[in-house]
């Protein structure tokens, strides 16, 4: 419980992630306190992890408004150990911008092998506003490993509407159409045995 704040915001810190907190607001004046607000809720999910693993991101084609989505990724292990790539999943999220038609992927090269990347897309339930759907791409055996202090190479995915409408990605969680060149992205996230690694979830 926090007293004596004076101002209209206050932080509350040493938070668990994932862990859903409650608050309800008095205010205290000369002629005594009100009563209690309205009950308001948060639940925080930033990234604590201390993993080796970073993404990087960029696009080829910053167009918000096209028929297509582009991205490339770089996975970087700044670890001691190699990473198996079998045990890595990396989720790039999107609002679909579409009840009707369906979504597709196409992996147009990866360093590590084309056909050692394969894509699903999830969806977020409940839905966020920049975030409903998420591509999430897993990696075969045959992608090998990246070396300590070594990198995956270029993974450049396309997702587009089975009816070739136009994405409205200006408000995506992941997109950033300032990025041409690889730079490290939290917003794109990466999973390590099932564990959060790098980014932070919407």
């Amino acid at each position: 419980m926090a007293t004596g704040v004076t101002g209209t915001t206050y932080t509350d810190t040493g938070l668990t992630n994932g862990t859903t907190y409650y608050y309800v607001v008095t205010a205290v004046n000369s002629a005594g306190e009100s009563g209690n607000s309205p009950v308001a809720s948060a639940t925080p999910a930033g990234s604590t992890t201390t993993s080796s693993l970073v993404v990087q991101y960029k696009l080829s084609n910053n167009n918000a408004d096209d028929n297509q989505i582009y991205a490339t990724f770089n996975i970087k292990n700044t670890g001691t150990t190699a990473v198996s790539l079998n045990n890595l999943k990396l989720r790039y999220y999107l609002t679909k911008d579409t009840t009707s038609a369906s979504l597709n992927y196409w992996v147009d090269y990866a360093q590590v092998g084309t056909s050692a990347v394969s894509g699903a897309f999830g969806t977020i339930s409940p839905a966020k506003t920049t975030a409903d759907t998420y591509l999430e791409l897993s990696f075969s055996s045959a992608a090998g490993s990246i070396a300590a202090g070594g990198q995956s190479g270029e993974i450049q995915v396309r997702i587009a509407k089975s009816d070739w409408s136009n994405f409205s990605e200006s408000n995506d969680y992941s997109f950033d159409g300032t990025k041409s060149s690889f730079a490290d992205w939290n917003k794109v996230t990466l999973y390590n045995s099932g564990s959060l690694a790098w980014g932070i979830e919407p």
